[in-house]
């Protein structure tokens, strides 16, 4: 039911706020709302349209592509129909890395648009990117109309449940533009780091005093804020309508937890950093996930093919808008389900049946105490030392002892050293003994993956 505030927000506050900061995120968002309903077909030749455009000014403006295209006999100019790319080879994290930042970006591209960001390293490589300043805006209209498939209103009270890095603010300009958005729209925040045994009393009063209408965030930290009130019980509960479980793959069984400990809907959201938002969403019908074609191209592939409806294979991911650093034909590292049929709802989308996403999210580490340690690669993000790291792992094999074994970059030495292991000692706290172990190399497990964590402690959940 929209209220008065809700129509204050969308009639008023979010048109004038667009147009004193010339953006296009509200505008974009009544777009998608209506797009959503138009058939496939047309939703596809949209999408190839962009995808035209994007490859155009990689060719031309991008020396690593242009330089791909050629080896592979592509020509961005002949483009047809959205399958034409498969003579593109996908790309890598390895490879953007190498290249990374003179040959894969764009130098036509005003200096304004460019903003460094970087992944949290979940298989224990960051990735140092740009992203194009002007899709900020898509990415949030994007997650508009997301939001508006949970029932979930812009003004709706949203928690979102993060990591520090995402509240952390880099300056004054910058937290008082935050302090104005979150209290206009109703937004509140609480860090991962805070879920703990020790906190769980703490964290039940602070959501009941908050009421929030939304629940947004990892995985982990969804399942850690259930068990929170499983523990301490709660009656603010019954007043979330609608849960969004991002950043990490969400199981059928982790769903039925947090289902039954909130009584209501969780929607998965799927998305990456370096893909600067959400990729897809799964509406109330809960039967697949709808890719927002209008920002991506999603293939799920196998052996160079695109598999057949109901196959596993690899999620690879076109960005249509990022000019800055095109991200083309991106090899994920996510296993998913590829669904070939239109969902009952009538949404126009194209849709993946589901992520399997990787295996190892959920081992996070624990001390002595009980504190659990989730997403640990963001110590690294955090404290700003991904340019000295190229690979990393944390092993615990006792409760009191954590070994971090580093891969070096050549700007490594022990000045750094030493300050990764009073950053990590101060985060963690004293009741761990933290050790440094420089390796020239992580081998992958059998499986391929290089695990962020390798622990033997049992986990709680």
């Amino acid at each position: 039911m929209s209220t008065l505030r809700h129509q204050v927000l969308k009639r008023g506050i979010f048109p004038f706020a667009q147009f004193v900061l010339r953006g296009q995120f509200w505008s974009k968002a009544r777009e998608f709302k209506k797009l959503q309903w138009m058939p496939q077909k047309d939703l596809e030749y949209r999408q190839t349209r962009r995808l035209k455009r994007i490859l155009i000014h990689a060719y031309e403006n991008v020396p690593f592509y242009s330089k791909k295209f050629k080896e592979a006999g592509f020509s961005p100019y002949g483009l047809r129909k959205k399958g034409d790319i498969m003579r593109i080879p996908v790309i890598t994290k390895e490879e953007i890395r190498r290249n990374f930042p003179t040959e894969i970006t764009a130098m036509n591209i005003g200096r304004k648009r460019w903003k460094i960001d970087s992944t949290s390293g979940s298989s224990g490589e960051p990735l140092i990117f740009y992203r194009d300043a002007i899709t900020d805006d898509m990415k949030v209209a994007s997650d508009i109309l997301f939001n508006n498939w949970c029932g979930i209103e812009p003004g709706d009270s949203t928690l979102w449940i993060t990591h520090p890095r995402q509240i952390k603010v880099r300056n004054w300009v910058e937290y008082i533009r935050r302090i104005l958005w979150n209290s206009t729209t109703n937004l509140r925040w609480l860090s991962v780091s805070d879920l703990q045994e020790q906190n769980a009393l703490a964290v039940v009063k602070f959501i009941e005093k908050v009421r929030p209408r939304c629940l947004y965030g990892y995985t982990s930290g969804l399942l850690m804020l259930a068990r929170c009130f499983r523990q301490y019980g709660g009656s603010s509960r019954s007043n979330v309508k609608a849960i969004i479980s991002s950043a990490e793959t969400l199981s059928p069984h982790h769903k039925q937890i947090i289902e039954q400990t909130f009584g209501c809907d969780v929607f998965n959201r799927y998305g990456m950093r370096e893909l600067g938002g959400s990729v897809a969403q799964d509406c109330e019908e809960h039967t697949n996930l709808h890719v927002n074609s209008e920002l991506y191209l999603v293939e799920i592939t196998r052996d160079g093919e695109s598999v057949a409806p109901g196959e596993r294979g690899s999620v690879v991911v076109t960005d249509l808008h990022n000019m800055v650093m095109p991200i083309i034909r991106y090899k994920v590292g996510d296993i998913a389900l590829s669904e070939g049929s239109s969902c009952s709802c009538g949404r126009g989308f194209p849709t993946i049946k589901a992520i399997e996403g990787r295996q190892t999210e959920f081992v996070n580490i624990r001390t002595p105490s009980g504190k659990i340690i989730t997403h640990p690669g963001y110590f690294f993000v955090l404290g700003d030392f991904v340019e000295y790291i190229r690979q990393f792992q944390f092993v615990q094999e006792k409760l009191d002892e954590l070994v971090v074994k580093i891969v070096p970059c050549e700007t490594f030495n022990s000045i750094v050293a030493e300050k990764i292991r009073k950053f990590l000692s101060h985060t963690i706290g004293d009741e761990m003994t933290i050790k440094l172990e420089i390796v020239d190399e992580i081998p992958a497990e059998r499986s391929g993956k290089r695990p962020i964590v390798k622990s033997r402690i049992p986990p709680i959940v």
